[in-house]
């Protein structure tokens, strides 16, 4: 009997911290390319992927920056999930990683890597972000859904 897809949606949110107050320098981060996993087949033996993108904008700032990843609305880094919307306890887990290959895993730096970036008076940089759920899981039909928040700190 074929079960019909799973739609799965990853929503990322932004939090910048500045290192020291600087009258002229700011630097933000925002979504340009949400990610979303599509439709997820339990009968394919292949991983799903998705690939998101997160923007830096620095202006009049020179200097270092990182990139962190929180865990998400639920699970924690390396085991985040995310949640069937509308009801309790049906859950699906995913990942996230800073390559393609899915060898760094995106997180805090305690958990995970932070990513690191500089900048040079200003600057304007585009990160991709590699999502991963993993074959073999057996969710409930519908879709699913996870927070995840990205922290600039410079």
């Amino acid at each position: 009997m074929r079960r019909p897809p799973v739609l799965v949606i990853l929503a990322i949110s932004m939090a910048a911290l500045p290192r020291a107050a600087v009258a002229a320098a700011s630097c933000k981060i925002t979504v340009t390319a949400p990610a979303s996993f599509g439709n997820y087949n339990p009968f394919n033996s292949g991983d799903t992927t998705t690939v998101a993108s997160l923007n830096v904008t620095c202006t009049s700032y020179t200097g270092t920056y990182t990139i962190s990843l929180a865990a998400g609305t639920y699970g924690t880094i390396p085991n985040r999930e995310m949640a069937k919307v509308g009801a309790t306890g049906k859950k699906m887990s995913y990942e996230l990683y800073q390559d393609a290959a899915h060898a760094i895993l995106w997180g805090n730096g305690t958990n995970g890597q932070k990513l690191s970036g500089s900048c040079s008076a200003s600057c304007n940089t585009t990160y991709p972000v590699y999502g991963d759920i993993s074959a073999g899981q057996n969710p409930v039909t519908g879709s699913y859904t996870s927070s995840v928040t990205a922290t600039l700190t410079y």
